[in-house]
């Protein structure tokens, strides 16, 4: 079974418990980005990123361990409602509440009904706030802006986020990037 088969029966079964997953990451941008799915934007995924909230922790971790998930215990202590880590067919990797890395964000209120990823607009920001960005991150963001009107995207951004959150310097930067590689 391919990530993103995965990832919607994990989304799937959730719903059937009442819980809300919500995928990021590359396999997020291969389900809402036709072109990640193809050169030059195309590139494989080791894991499966998803977000969810705190207060349904418990029941996802008897909802991945039913899946034959196993969890990473130590890590999970470690970072118990915040981030845990589970493998199987695949790596899991669930975010509570927010998504902290160089900067944080809530995506609480991006955990959307009857979709399988969080909104576009909350992907391009997971990938505009890495200060050393991979090959990844511009594969992933080349997909989306080559299948979005980019006003459209910064838009939506500002609206949600305000012009405070919006990295224009990387934003700017990022972009020549893009159309070169």
């Amino acid at each position: 079974m391919s990530n993103t088969q995965n990832a919607k029966r994990i989304i799937d079964e959730g719903e059937k418990v009442g819980v809300q997953l919500r995928l990021f990451g590359g396999v997020a941008f291969k389900l809402l980005c036709p072109s990640a799915l193809q050169s030059p934007f195309y590139r494989t995924n080791s894991d499966i990123d998803l977000m969810a909230k705190r207060e349904n922790s418990k029941k996802i971790d008897e909802l991945l361990r039913s899946l034959d998930y196993k969890p990473r215990e130590i890590f999970n202590k470690l970072n118990i409602g915040e981030r845990y880590i589970y493998t199987g067919e695949t790596k899991i990797d669930i975010f509570f509440d927010k998504f902290r890395m160089c900067h944080t964000f809530d995506f609480r209120d991006s955990l959307l009904p009857g979709v399988y990823t969080l909104p576009l607009t909350d992907l391009i920001l997971t990938k505009l706030q890495v200060i050393e960005i991979a090959e990844n991150e511009y594969k992933d963001l080349g997909a989306a802006f080559s299948n979005c009107s980019l006003m459209a995207l910064v838009s939506d951004a500002l609206v949600k986020y305000s012009i405070a959150f919006f990295n224009v310097s990387l934003f700017s930067c990022a972009i020549p990037s893009i159309v070169l590689h």
